[in-house]
């Protein structure tokens, strides 16, 4: 989902902060995000030489790329020759994958029901953790740390509990606001430790040098919290993202 009206707010965020954080960015892979609209922000670095896009609809990849309407909005990315589409579950290519990436951007849907839980678990995020380069980063929509906190903190929680060969990943939750669809948030994860927040260095309509730090400040109703950590066999997630967005439902 979203709106042509902003939705360069929410892919700006979702894909620059670790873009520009990373040690490079060769390769980058991108699980959902079927539109083609991450693409089109990922093709802006001029050293990238692939970008690989799972989506599990072949259909939304294929109207993507053939209608001239929304191939017009993300500037035709899934036609670009950098660009490889694979049609298939994000977890289960992950689980084949046996190539490595400079960046992994997740831009899946939110975890509102158990089938989607899986995609914002331990078990997933160490998949894609074991896919990482030297200085790589993970970033993944995380819903909205306003409507439901107790979701956002989960998988920000989650991922923090990651561990690989004796490394735990480190995270840092960042929000921003899409009109459409109000206070939105994202999670960077990497073995790394952050340094400070490099100087933009492609095109944007949205962030600029002096907003970009403030993506990473939560205001006192949104700040972090405690939860549990989503895994396979117990999909807490799902019921914080229940719990949280009935509020708003009633």
């Amino acid at each position: 989902q979203f709106s042509s009206a902003d939705e360069y707010r929410y892919h700006e965020a979702l894909v620059h902060p670790p873009m520009m954080m990373a040690k490079q960015r060769k390769k980058v892979l991108i699980l959902g995000g079927g539109d083609g609209l991450a693409v089109r922000e990922v093709l802006k670095y001029k050293e990238l030489e692939e970008v690989v896009l799972v989506d599990l609809d072949e259909e939304v990849t294929k109207i993507f790329q053939k209608n001239p309407v929304l191939a017009e909005l993300n500037q035709n990315a899934l036609n670009d020759p950098k660009c490889k589409v694979i049609n298939t579950d994000a977890m289960a290519y992950l689980q084949n994958c046996k190539e490595y990436f400079d960046v992994i951007l997740v831009d899946l849907p939110d975890p509102g029901e158990p089938v989607l839980s899986k995609l914002y678990t331990t078990s997933f995020y160490g998949l894609a953790a074991r896919r990482l380069n030297e200085g790589g980063k993970i970033c993944t929509q995380s819903t909205s740390p306003f409507r439901s906190r107790e979701a956002f903190w989960c998988i920000h929680n989650t991922m923090d509990s990651v561990e690989l060969r004796g490394r735990s990943l480190k995270v840092k939750g960042m929000h921003v606001l899409v009109p459409s669809f109000g206070t939105w948030g994202f999670n960077i994860a990497s073995f790394d430790d952050f340094t400070p927040m490099p100087k933009l260095s492609v095109p944007c309509e949205f962030l600029n040098e002096n907003f970009l730090d403030t993506m990473f400040h939560f205001p006192k109703d949104m700040a972090k919290i405690e939860t549990k950590v989503n895994t396979l066999n117990e999909p807490a997630v799902v019921h914080y993202y229940r719990q949280g967005y009935k509020k708003f439902l009633n």
